[in-house]
């Protein structure tokens, strides 16, 4: 496992989020990365929607995942 700190932009709002990264080696020189992490809506200034007429609730936090391969030599040190 890998830890990186990415900035997600959303809603014209840049954080910076701590994120466990999974990666694999695919063969060779290709790597696949898998990672994702909870954040809130609030944090870039989204109000929850709440659909309805506001009868339903819509929870504040958001999951952003991600999957990438990457193929590269410059990362072989990964191995």
């Amino acid at each position: 496992n890998l830890t990186a700190s990415l900035e997600i932009s959303i809603n014209g709002i840049s954080r910076i989020k701590e994120m466990k990264i999974d990666w694999q080696n695919a063969g060779g020189i290709e790597y696949h990365f898998i990672g994702r992490a909870d954040i809130s809506m609030s944090d870039f200034d989204i109000d929850p929607p709440s659909p309805a007429l506001g009868m339903v609730k819509v929870n504040d936090s958001i999951t952003v995942s991600f999957n990438y391969s990457v193929k590269s030599e410059e990362i072989s040190r990964l191995d």
